[in-house]
């Protein structure tokens, strides 16, 4: 799940963005979250079908917002818009009968999973690591601050 995505940062502005992103992230608080229920891309054009994240959204929008405002003191802007509290679970295959997908998601809708705290973030940066291979690598692992505020 993306928080922000940053494009092609140079190792100098990497190295910027983590030190910013790890002041800042002393203040940010730590969420409880889980997965549970799910839902479907409303476009034609993407049968993707999503796990949708749980608990404390509000406490995580601090983080979700937080990212942004850190990276534009440097000068690094990112698309506010791409945070969605969702994962991607799967694509449906357009063969796939109605009477077959309609039990799957309503199993899928009632799934309510173990909850966690949130005590990290990640900042991915590009990787070629050949065919087959993710195309990003952890460049730094950011802590939280803050257990979850009352």
């Amino acid at each position: 799940m993306d928080l922000a995505r940053f494009g092609n940062l140079a190792h100098g502005d990497a190295e910027r963005l983590a030190a910013a992103l790890t002041e800042a992230a002393r203040e940010w608080p730590s969420p409880r979250l889980r997965l549970a229920g799910c839902a479907t891309a409303e476009a034609e054009d993407d049968p993707s079908v999503w796990v949708e994240l749980a608990g404390d959204l509000d406490v995580l929008g601090e983080v979700v917002r937080g990212v942004p405002r850190s990276a534009a003191d440097l000068r690094l802007y990112v698309d506010r818009r791409v945070f969605q509290p969702t994962i991607r679970l799967g694509t449906v295959n357009p063969d796939t009968s109605v009477e077959h997908l309609e039990p799957l998601l309503t199993e899928l809708a009632a799934f309510e999973g173990t909850p966690w705290q949130q005590d990290s973030v990640s900042l991915l940066t590009h990787a070629d690591r050949g065919p087959g291979a993710p195309p990003f690598k952890t460049y730094a692992e950011i802590a939280l601050g803050q257990g979850l505020r009352p």
